[in-house]
This record gives C-alpha cells, structure tokens and sequence, in this order.
C-alpha cells in the first residue's frame, strides 16, 4: 500500500509539473505572437506612409516639369499641399522607429533629401522660365533619383522585416497549437497510467502472495531434491533439519540424524576440531565459514566432504548453523594424488636441475625466437654469462653480431629440417674464443608442434687446442718424413753415384785381360757392389712401404717358376756352404696366378737367403702347397725351413720388426739391416696374406707363408724377369751425356762407345741447351741433379723450344714418385743409378726405334704361328742375331715400358692433348715394331695418323683400350718367351 501510495503521488507530482509547464508556455508563445502581430502592422503602416510620399515627390515633380515646360502656373497650384503630404507621410513612417537602426537612418536621410528638394524646386519657381536648363534642375534630378533609391532601399528593407515577423508569427501559432494539444495528450497518458499502475499494483499484490506461498513449497522441494546435503543444527551440535541427500552420502536417513549429535558422523579429533571453529565462528559473529573434513558414513568408510556454514538468526539472535554439504571425495583425492604427483615431479625437477646443474655438459633450452628459457650451471661457467644475463635474453643481445648470425643460422637450420644438427660454435670469453660442440635439436610437443630448441654439448676448446697442437706436430712429423725422403734421396744419390763409378769400372775392368787372381779381386768387388745395392734397395723398399708409395703389380705369373728360380741360385750358395737344399712345390699348384713376380720374388729369395746365412750345417728346404682353391681364387702356404742357429723364444715376437735382429752377436757375424723380414711382412700384408714363423734355439727356424691369389679370367702366359748384356747394338748412334760427375763420365762414355756409340759429354743443363741447338743427337741421357741447371729444367726447356730428341734420366735417386716426376718433365724414360750397361743399351735402343725397321708391317711366315699367337719373336731374333741375351733384355725392357706407355697414351687422350698422343704413339711403335707384334704397330700408326691430323677422335678411346688390352696378352706371350730363354740359357749353364 506504501508503494501504491508513493506512485501515485509521484504521478500527480508529475501531472501538475506538466500542467504548470504546458501554461507557461502558451502563455510564453501568446505574448511573442502579440508582439510579431504588432511588429506586422507598423510594417504595413510604414509601407502605407512611404508609398504615399513617394507618390506624392512623383506628382511634385511632374508639376514642376510640366510648369518649365509650359509655363502654365496651375500644375504648380498643388505645391504646398503635396510638400505637406510628404513631410506628414515621412514623419508618420518615422514615429514608431524610434532607436538608432538602419530604418531611422534611411528615413533621416529621405526627409534631408526631400528638403534639398523643396528648396531647389522655390528657387526654379523663382527664376525665368527661358532658363529651363539650369544646374539647379540637374541637382534637383539627381537628389530625385537619391530619394527614389532612398525610398526603394527602405522598402524593401521594410518588406523583408515584414515577411520575417509573418513567419515567425505562423512558427508561434504553430508552437501554440502543438503545446496545447501535447499538454492534452500528456495529462490524458498519465492519467490514464495512473489508473492501470494501480491496478496493476493490486494484481501484483495478489499474485506476490500466491508466488510467495507457491515458492516456500518449491523451496522446501528445491532443498530436498538437490545434489548437496542441507542441514541445520543448534548451537549444541544437533540436528534440527536435514535433507534426504544426507543418507546417500552418509548411509544414515535424515530421520536418524534428527535429534542426534554431529560427531556421530566424525572422529574424536575432527569433532573436537569442528566443536572448536563453531564455537569461534559463534563468538565472533562470523556470517559464512568453509570447512573440508572426512566423515564417517554409516557402513564405517571415510569420505571428504565440502561444509559451507552461515549463522542461522531469527530477531538478530543466533540459533544455530545451517549449511551445505557438497560431497568432494573424488575430486579430492584427485587433488590429493594431483599434489602427490606434483610433488613428485618438484622432486624429479629437483633432481633433473640437479643433475643439469651437475652435468659437465653445456644445457640450454631456447623459444623459437631465440630467446634463452633455461640454461644450466655449466653453460655460466663455460661463457661467462649468469642465468640473469642469459635468460630472456637473444644471442644478438649477448654477443657481437657476426656471431650471432652464425648461431642464428644454424637455429632456423634445426627449426626448418625439424631434426638435430651438429655444430661447431665458437665464442669469444675473456678476450680468448671457446670452443663448444653441441648437438641442437626440436622441441615438439604432444601434437607434434615446434615450441623450442634445446642444445646439449661440451666446451672441447682443450681439444682444438690440442687438435691444433696435433696437427702442428703431424705437419712436423711429415716435414720430417719428407727431410727423411730427401735424406733418402740424397743418400741414395750419394751412396749410388761412387757405386755406378766402381760397377762401371768394374765392368770395363773384367772385360779386359786379367790373371786368375786378379779375376778373384774383380769378382769380390762386384759382389761388395752387389751388396751394397742390395742394402739401398732394403731401405727404399722400406721406406716406400712405411709411406704407402708402394705398388704392387697385378699380372699373371708362374709361382712355381719364380721358386724354382729363387731357388735354383739359393742352391747354389747353399752347395758352396756345403749345406744341404731341397724343394719340394705342390704340383696343384696353379700355372697361372695374379700377382706381383718382382715382389713375390723377393720375399722367397729374402727367406731363403736368411736360412741359408744363418745354417752352416744341416740342409734349407722350400716347401709349398696349395691350401684351397675357388672359382676365382687360390690359397697358396709357403713354407721356409732351416737347420741354423734358431731364433730365442723372447725374439719371437719382435722379428719381423724394422731393424731387429736375435741378437747384436748375430750382426756382427752375419751382417744385415734387420729390414729383410720386415719387409717381407709388410710385402705379404699387402698381398693379402700373413706369415710367421716358429723356431726352436739351435735347432732352426721354420719360416711360413700364406698368400691368397686371384685366379686370371683367362689363360695367359705367367711372367719371369731375366735380363742379359746388349752389347755392339748402338752401332751408328750419336748420343750426348749430360753428367757432372766424371768418374761417371768416363765409365758412362766408355761403357757406351765399346757398343758402338759415339757420345758428347757436358757437365750441366746450360752446356745441354747449347749443345743440341749446334748438333743433332739420337738420344739425350739426362742426369737429374747437376749444377747451374738441373736435368727438369733442362727437359722441360728443350720441349718448349721445339726439340723431340729422345731424353732418358739418369740418376741416383730412386724414391717413389721419381720417374712420373721426369715424364711430366718431358723425358721419355728413366734409369736409376747404379744401372747395367745392358740396362743403359735396352733404354736408349727403346727410346731411339733404332733396332726397328721403317716399315711399322712385318713379314710374317705363313703357316708357321698359331693363329691366336701376337708377338713374331723371330723378327727380333733375325735382328739381333739369336743373341739370347741381349734379346731378354730387350723384351723385359718392352714388357716394363708398355704399361706405362699405355697408361700415358690414355692420359694424354683423355686430357685432348693430341700432339702427346702423337708423340706416345709414334714412340710406342717403335718398341712394338722391335719386338714384332704387327696388330698393334698397325693400330698405333693409325693413331699417331689420327692425331697429327685431328681426325676420327671420337674413337680414340676406345681404340686405346683395345690397345692396352692387346699388348697385355702379348706381354704375357712374351714373358712366356723370356722364361723358356732363360731355362734354355740355364740348361746350357
């Protein structure tokens, strides 16, 4: 009723504002619209007076000129009359403006004009009328035509204030007829609202009372149907009130809780615990409290619980506690095992930062961005740089810049490829880089998206330092093999040049005639030569071997050839001992083997020597056979046995070292170098094989080896090196020797004229420059170190000016890489120091095409060759007069030039140099023609066709391939040759 009351007092409130506001503002626009109306007719009252007085100056002034025309006094009769008018028209209009405006001032300014008028137009009645055209009638014009302009300016001002007092007089009477009706229409509404409100306000009433009754009812049915427990209970702790979800929550109804004790649902600790809060929040007055406890239901488990209490007070009094229980059992627990493993993981966090700020590795975790998130302990120490620099932080704003990028570029590396890169990062710390080695990786997360980049790695500064350090000591360690290959070289230069004088010497002296003693004298010389040699060799082959310069050779050899021969001249010191020699070779044994024969051979002929120096009685026996054999390969066990002196069980292990040997007593009595098995182990390693040995002190030594060989695809005949003298061969050869040492000189210029040679000698490669531009010579022989101008200055010059005399080197040196040297140099071959005369005759006979007829084509006997046969050994045994030794030595020189030649032709086809091509083919074909293989003169004369005249070259390759594989078989003829001449020589012996 208070409500109703205040709304309607409010709206009648409202009603008489309205109506006060509505009044005074009709009374407001009546009173303007009054004035507008006032203001309208003094407009027209002026308008009225000025049309008058204007009429009333026309008619004054038509008078007047109708009197100066005619002279007639009547149209001036009405004068005074008119001038009356005009002034009481122009005071009338002038009346009601009575402020200082723009009206008054124009009126002001008609009644001046009109004045100077009157008085112009008295004096023009005074004067003659002959006068008519007078100054004072312009004057009078021109103030007429100033009146008229007066007149039309007031006017028109006058109708403009007159149409605006009509516009805003038609506003007001619009704003007049508006309000009265808005006054209406207003008080009629709020009348009319008044009315509903009430009775509205009554149906409010009535239904707010039947709502309130409805909504206790719901109430009571909202309480007893929620999901939580709702309860009150005195300030004694008892139950006055529960609702029905009390029993599925606790297993009591709330029939049985009413009345009872709240700790019947707790335990002695939580009831003392909650009787204690109660009691607090009683006291001081606390409205809403929230507890988290366990109870006890009814079949005895324990359950959490969520008690959200308020005071329950009626007339300002507490009467008890009335509240909600929510059960949170589960979420509880799962909070509880949710904090349990968080724990758990602080723990694993713990111990993971632990071990990252333990680790002695470099840890780090970046954004995408390249922001630091986390770093370790390790990662400080190693750059200098805290967590609180680091962290947040980009490698631009840590570093200088160019170092950055580096990081930055290998960090969008790993963020593009999404996979870990290794990487090498360098980083300037206290004036001194610091090198760290890290593997970067992605940081992916469960959907396989790319949130980070964490690196892992190690500070290895120390290990560049010391790679630095290793690298500097291996260049040390390899300048010092290249001082030790130079040593090398310049001992064997050295050591070989005097040998090559006393071989020579030798040689010219045991060609002379000599009594039986002094033979005895010549032949020791040649032996201590002979083992002097054999000592340079031991220690190049050494030293090839330990630098991995050396090569073996793989063609087809007859193993049981080459021990039979190894054998054969073992034997023959071995009777000259008085010791016994047997062998004894596995008929299973394949004929035809790949392998190296040179090598091969070595390492038997250094086995058997070794059994025979060190056995003075007993016997040496060479056994071999054949352990397995394959489509491809052959295993073939060589077995060495001696009844010397033994090797001590301790030495054992250390005899196939470099430089070892039983003992010192055992150098001193049998000589040697200690290098003989070393190498022979390092010869069979690289063959593939193996070898040992067992012994027993006194009693002798058993030397075994075991080499896998490689069967040939085809059959070819095996190989076996023998060469003899060539003497009287150079007959009509013209030859200059360029050599600075004259004892070589003198046995190199005897040596060549007893063949039949006439020979120039010059000391340096100056004097061989000069001497060639003044005479031509068949062959050049070129030593390599000589004063003023070495021999590859020397090669290379007499190439540049054009000359294509054949060059052979000759020197001392024979480390690897030494005749490839003097071919880049421009010679055409090379002759190691101390050499054979026949070795000497076979080079130059070779690189001159002396021995080689004109026509590359050679007859051929019909019918007394089998077709498949390459090589017409009976050409070279017509030519050089079936001496069998000079023709050995003819072929072996043929069969060790052609590889190289072939290797050389096929270089120089590759590279497109077709005037080597020429030059390799027309030198290839005179050692072809010698020997006699027709097939391939007839091939390379095409070829040196070919490439003089730039023709055909798309086949040249293969051509050269042809080549290459045809004078391998007739190697292989000719080596076959070579051993059947050497057993008939032996037979002979």
């Amino acid at each position: 009723m208070k409500q109703l009351n205040k709304a309607v007092g409010l709206i009648v409130a409202i009603i008489a504002l309205s109506t006060f506001f509505f009044g005074y503002y009709a009374y407001d626009v009546h009173r303007k619209g009054a004035t507008i109306n006032q203001a309208i007719t003094i407009s027209y009252q002026r308008i009225h007076y000025l049309l008058t007085a204007n009429t009333a100056i026309s008619t004054l002034e038509a008078g007047l000129d109708n009197y100066l025309l005619t002279g007639n006094r009547q149209y001036t009769a009405g004068a005074p009359t008119q001038t009356a008018a005009i002034y009481t028209a122009l005071t009338a209009a002038a009346q009601p403006v009575p402020e200082a405006n723009e009206t008054s001032a124009l009126i002001h300014t008609i009644i001046r004009l009109v004045t100077q008028q009157q008085e112009i137009y008295h004096q023009q009645l005074q004067q003659p009328r002959s006068n008519i055209i007078s100054p004072q009638l312009l004057q009078r014009q021109q103030l007429t035509d100033s009146i008229h302009t007066a007149t039309n300016r007031l006017l028109l001002h006058t109708r403009q204030q007159l149409e605006q007092a009509t516009r805003q007089q038609a506003l007001y009477n619009r704003y007049a007829l508006w309000t009265t009706w808005a006054g209406f229409i207003t008080l009629f509404l709020l009348l009319c609202g008044l009315l509903l409100y009430v009775r509205r306000i009554m149906q409010f009433r009535d239904a707010g009372e039947n709502t309130l009754r409805s909504s206790e009812a719901r109430y009571r049915q909202l309480v007893e149907d929620m999901q939580v427990v709702m309860f009150i209970i005195d300030l004694g702790g008892y139950f006055i009130y529960a609702n029905k979800r009390v029993s599925e929550m606790s297993g009591y109804s709330n029939k049985e809780l009413i009345d009872n004790h709240a700790s019947m649902l707790l335990d002695d600790a939580t009831s003392e615990q909650l009787r204690v809060f109660f009691s607090d929040q009683h006291g001081q007055g606390i409205a809403q409290t929230t507890q988290e406890f366990q109870i006890r239901t009814k079949s005895g488990d324990l359950k959490w619980i969520e008690m959200y209490t308020t005071l329950d007070m009626k007339n300002g009094q507490i009467r008890g506690f009335q509240g909600i229980i929510k059960d949170i059992d589960e979420n509880k627990k799962m909070r509880l095992e949710m904090a349990r493993l968080e724990m758990i993981q602080k723990e694993t966090q713990y111990r993971l930062n632990a071990i990252m700020d333990h680790s002695p590795s470099i840890i780090f975790i970046k954004d995408t961005n390249g922001k630091y998130l986390m770093i370790n302990k390790q990662f400080e120490l190693s750059t200098g740089l805290s967590s609180d620099m680091v962290i947040g932080k980009k490698d631009s704003d840590l570093i200088p810049g160019h170092i950055a990028d580096t990081y930055a570029q290998s960090d969008l590396q790993v963020i593009q490829g999404r996979q870990s890169i290794n990487v090498v990062e360098i980083l300037p710390v206290a004036g001194h880089q610091r090198h760290h080695l890290l593997t970067k990786f992605p940081l992916l997360n469960n959907e396989q998206q790319l949130f980070g980049i964490g690196g892992i790695g190690m500070d290895i500064t120390d290990r560049v330092i010391y790679e630095k350090e290793l690298e500097g000591a291996k260049q040390i360690a390899e300048d010092a093999k290249k001082v030790q290959e130079i040593f090398l070289a310049n001992m064997s230069h050295e050591i070989r040049t005097p040998i090559n004088g006393i071989t020579g010497m030798t040689y010219l002296l045991d060609k002379s005639l000599l009594s039986a003693e002094q033979r005895e004298y010549v032949d020791t010389i040649k032996d201590c030569s002979q083992h002097l040699l054999v000592l340079i060799d031991d220690i190049l082959d050494f030293s090839r071997i330990r630098s991995g310069k050396l090569n073996l050779e793989a063609t087809c050899i007859d193993l049981r050839k080459i021990m039979l021969h190894a054998a054969y001249l073992s034997q023959q010191v071995a009777a000259r001992k008085g010791i016994g020699f047997g062998c004894d070779i596995d008929p299973a044994i394949p004929e035809n083997l790949i392998g190296d024969p040179v090598r091969i051979a070595q390492v038997i002929s250094n086995l058997l020597d070794n059994a025979v120096k060190f056995t003075s009685q007993g016997s040496v026996l060479l056994r071999a056979r054949l352990l397995q054999e394959t489509n491809t390969t052959a295993t073939v066990f060589l077995e060495v046995k001696d009844t010397g002196i033994g090797i001590p069980p301790d030495k054992l292990h250390v005899i196939f070292e470099s430089f070892t040997q039983s003992s010192t007593a055992t150098t001193r009595k049998y000589g040697g170098t200690g290098l003989g098995l070393a190498i022979c182990k390092e010869l069979i390693t690289l063959h593939g094989g193996k070898i040992g040995v067992s012994s027993v002190l006194t009693e002798g030594a058993t030397f075994y080896v075991e080499i896998p060989f490689v069967l040939p695809a085809g059959q070819v005949a095996p190989t076996h090196l023998k060469i003899s003298d060539a003497e009287n061969s150079l007959q009509g050869t013209y030859l200059l020797l360029a050599e600075d040492n004259s004892i070589n000189q003198k046995v190199a210029q005897r040596i060549l004229e007893q063949a039949g040679a006439a020979v120039d000698i010059v000391a340096n490669g100056k004097s061989v420059l000069k001497q060639v531009l003044e005479k031509k010579y068949d062959c050049i022989l070129m030593d390599i170190q000589m004063p003023e101008m070495d021999g590859y200055q020397a090669a290379r010059l007499l190439r540049e000016m054009g000359v294509k005399t054949p060059i052979i080197a000759i020197t001392a040196s024979a480390i690897a890489g030494e005749k490839e040297k003097c071919l880049r140099a421009g010679m055409n071959d090379y002759l190691t120091k101390p050499f054979t005369p026949k070795d000497l005759f076979h080079k130059i006979l070779f690189s001159t095409g002396a021995a080689t007829p004109g026509d590359s084509s050679l007859p051929i006997a019909t019918g007394q060759l089998p077709e498949n046969v390459l090589v017409h050994f009976s050409h070279i045994r017509s030519l050089l007069n079936n001496e069998t030794t000079f023709i050995i030595e003819t072929l072996s020189a043929f069969t060790e030039q052609t590889p190289g030649n072939c290797a050389a032709l096929q270089q120089a086809a590759t590279t497109e140099q077709w005037e080597e091509v020429k030059f390799l083919a027309h030198k290839m074909k005179s050692g072809v023609n010698l020997v006699g293989i027709p097939v391939a003169a007839s091939l390379l004369a095409t070829l040196e066709k070919d490439a003089m005249e730039k023709q055909n070259m798309h086949t040249v390759q293969t051509r050269i391939q042809q080549l290459s594989l045809l004078l391998q078989q007739a190697t292989g003829e000719i080596k076959a040759e070579i051993t059947r001449m050497e057993q008939s020589l032996s037979g002979m012996l």
